[in-house]
């Protein structure tokens, strides 16, 4: 993904999920491109605040802890995921 159109996607990313936290909101988001939801995980720890990462890193056995732990609205306000994992 070239460096022109990361930034501004990454920026508008970043205000949309600050919005939704702020209101308690939690958020759930994917990305094709594990590049991204570095940049985003980043973003995130820098704001403190609680998320979870679901990968092609992520053991098996992790997965579906992180995914119950989501729906069922335990502390972590922000989930990325990377899309090829959820085939």
């Amino acid at each position: 993904m070239c460096a022109h159109v990361c930034v501004p996607m990454c920026l508008c990313v970043c205000v949309c999920v600050s919005m939704c936290v702020c209101v308690s909101y939690r958020v759930l988001i994917f990305s094709q491109f594990k590049i991204m939801l570095d940049v985003l995980e980043d973003w995130l720890k820098a704001c403190d605040w609680k998320f979870e990462r679901i990968d092609g890193d992520t053991p098996q056995q992790d997965r579906q802890k992180k995914i119950d732990a989501f729906q069922n609205g335990e502390q972590t306000q922000v989930h990325l995921v990377h899309e090829p994992t959820m085939l």
